[in-house]
């Protein structure tokens, strides 16, 4: 049977993610890249992942497999869970909450995800009502350049977050023990090539930071 993968594309600049699925990665790369610059692309070549690369420049993503070996049928519940685990839908660049086979028929996935987006102010029903509703719609670029103004001077849950991370001091442990306090953790992150989301829930490279 066919399997895949589920790969994280990841900012050196910003530290931020972006979770996706495929049966082949070094396609999927190419696709995102030519969507990313092509306006032509039938793809959406104005979502959040595609913008931040034309922003920063594709060079600067890394580009890894965190999950192999996946019968086909279970990627969607696969990336799904990964972009809740990374919280990319949240403070990344997922747009949606992924899943090309709708979580929602998974009873335990779907209450996960539903307390998730609950937690974090979004109303699942509703925003899988939209999702429907704007399905195969396209916007004219007056409509995008007015979503795009309305937007404008508003800061996101990571930006506000970001900014609460590099006012606090932070204990860092490197992967040898030794300490450090820092401030600035986005930084330090930057410097060091470390994730921001790992290395405050878990570890980055073996590093790990503790907020103090």
């Amino acid at each position: 049977m066919k399997t895949g993968i589920i790969y994280i594309a990841t900012n050196q600049i910003t530290g931020k993610s972006y979770i996706g699925q495929t049966t082949n990665l070094h396609k999927r790369i190419l696709q995102h890249k030519n969507d990313s610059f092509n306006k032509k692309s039938k793809r959406s070549y104005y979502n959040r992942f595609h913008t931040a690369i034309r922003e920063y420049g594709y060079n600067n993503f890394i580009w890894q497999i965190i999950c192999g070996g996946i019968l086909e049928q279970y990627l969607g519940e696969y990336e799904v869970f990964y972009i809740d685990f990374y919280s990319t839908f949240r403070y990344g660049y997922n747009s949606t909450i992924g899943g090309e086979i709708s979580p929602m028929k998974n009873p335990k996935i779907a209450k996960k995800v539903s307390d998730k987006m609950k937690k974090i102010g979004i109303n699942p029903n509703l925003t899988i009502l939209a999702a429907a509703s704007n399905k195969g719609k396209k916007r004219s670029l007056e409509t995008r350049k007015k979503m795009s103004l309305s937007g404008k001077g508003k800061k996101s849950p990571w930006t506000a977050q970001r900014n609460i991370n590099n006012a606090a001091t932070w204990k860092i442990t490197k992967p040898d023990g030794e300490t450090e306090i820092i401030k600035n953790l986005s930084k330090y992150c930057r410097t060091h090539r470390l994730h921001n989301s790992h290395i405050t829930e878990g570890s980055s490279k073996g590093y790990k930071a503790e907020k103090i």
